[in-house]
């Protein structure tokens, strides 16, 4: 069985049932390092009931993480081409049912300096501004 474990600072949550007894972390080298694939497969666990996800595989840029649970019935490919998946959603009982993404677009490293440099000259600008409106106070007085 796949199992997913969504923790918070207040708690944490298991979806997928008994099944499974391996617990992987998987962290992220951020901002360099992000999510851009989940691959896995679904199929029924009893004879005529409903598929579940059987199992999940996680792709970043850089590195592939599982595969968690059995590769067993339809394989599924979600990849995001030009974006990146920042977050999940999803539905269980017993199993893990179904689940969805969070996506966003690729911040690219230029426009992240770009704002770094624009907002270090703004917050450099607006000190000396403050310094000479409290000398030309002081000069006043």
């Amino acid at each position: 069985m796949c199992m997913i474990r969504m923790a918070n600072q207040s708690q944490q949550k298991k979806h997928g049932g008994l099944g499974g007894n391996r617990t992987a972390e998987i962290k992220l080298q951020y901002p360099e390092e992000f999510l851009v694939t989940v691959s896995g497969h679904y199929c029924p666990v009893v004879h005529g009931g409903s598929p579940v996800n059987r199992s999940l595989t996680f792709r970043s840029n850089k590195r592939t993480f599982g595969p968690f649970g059995i590769e067993e019935g339809t394989p599924f490919t979600f990849s995001m081409d030009g974006g990146l998946i920042v977050g999940f959603n999803g539905r269980s009982g017993w199993y893990l049912d179904a689940i969805g993404f969070r996506l966003s677009r690729v911040q690219t490293t230029k426009l992240f300096q770009r704002v770094q440099k624009r907002l270090r000259k703004l917050t450099s600008t607006a000190s000396k501004s403050s310094a000479t409106k409290d000398g030309e106070i002081r000069a006043l007085t």
